[in-house]
């Protein structure tokens, strides 16, 4: 991953977290999508990238309000913080770790509305 892409990383965080300072779920969701969208663009299978957006596009209500619940901003700003912070260490295994563990956890939210 190349320091232009850190830094792109690290302003789209800067973004979150001025999002969640001002608790505005809707432009935390925006800065979200992106992060996400970065590495599946980068790094994912263009047919499952389509199918994933697609599947985002229908339950972006939900998302939003999920992030609407007391610590949800927090909590997926410090993740990203963790995958990005492993990024910048050069390591790929600890970033995929918590990317991981960051997707179950967003999924297990997400199921529990």
């Amino acid at each position: 991953m190349s320091e232009d892409d850190l830094s792109a990383l690290e302003g789209n965080l800067a973004r979150q977290e001025e999002a969640l300072l001002r608790n505005d779920a809707f432009a935390f969701h925006e800065e979200d999508r992106k992060f996400h969208d970065y590495f599946m663009k980068t790094y994912g299978n263009a047919m499952i990238t389509d199918f994933i957006t697609n599947l985002r596009d229908r339950i972006e209500g939900i998302n939003v309000n999920m992030l609407k619940q007391p610590g949800n901003m927090e909590l997926f700003w410090s993740e990203h913080r963790r995958i990005l912070e492993a990024l910048r260490r050069k390591d790929g295994e600890g970033a995929t770790k918590e990317m991981d563990e960051h997707l179950k956890g967003g999924k297990e939210r997400l199921l529990r509305g």
